[in-house]
């Protein structure tokens, strides 16, 4: 059984593609970064010129807002694919957030103050229109009866 089981994982082992994994400097960028640092860190991950000169005068920030598509589009799909994989690594090293959710909470709560508000001016005009109607009660005016 033991021989059986050393010779079923050697065939998993052959079979399996060898996988390079590059290491390259540990070295960052962060949505501050100048163009130049990114630059810099282009270079120092490996990068191709071909890269270096797409990226030219893109600071931190906008690199850390470029989505996973539109890097493959620039880049193409196997140096796009490593690059999105690189900058989600910084993104998450610098603590990097597109929207914080306290942010997101702020922004809710002034449109539905804006939104209530709004509803209150609205119906307090609707009541100020029809104010004429409350002038009828008071003169003895009454639908349900006939009377006048």
């Amino acid at each position: 059984m033991n021989a059986e089981l050393k010779m079923v994982l050697e065939s998993f082992r052959r079979q399996r593609p060898h996988l390079e994994i590059v290491k390259t400097p540990d070295v960052f960028i962060n949505q501050k970064s100048s163009p130049q640092e990114v630059q810099a860190w282009l270079k120092d991950k490996g990068f191709s010129k071909r890269i270096m000169k797409q990226f030219e005068g893109v600071d931190g920030e906008k690199m850390f807002t470029l989505n996973k598509n539109k890097i493959e589009e620039y880049c193409g799909a196997r140096e796009g694919a490593r690059l999105y994989s690189q900058i989600t690594v910084q993104r998450n090293v610098s603590g990097f957030k597109t929207a914080r959710s306290s942010e997101l909470r702020q922004i809710l709560a002034k449109q539905r103050n804006k939104m209530e508000s709004d509803t209150t001016s609205k119906v307090q005009k609707v009541e100020k229109d029809f104010e004429f109607l409350e002038e009828y009660d008071k003169s003895g005016y009454q639908t349900d009866s006939g009377k006048m």
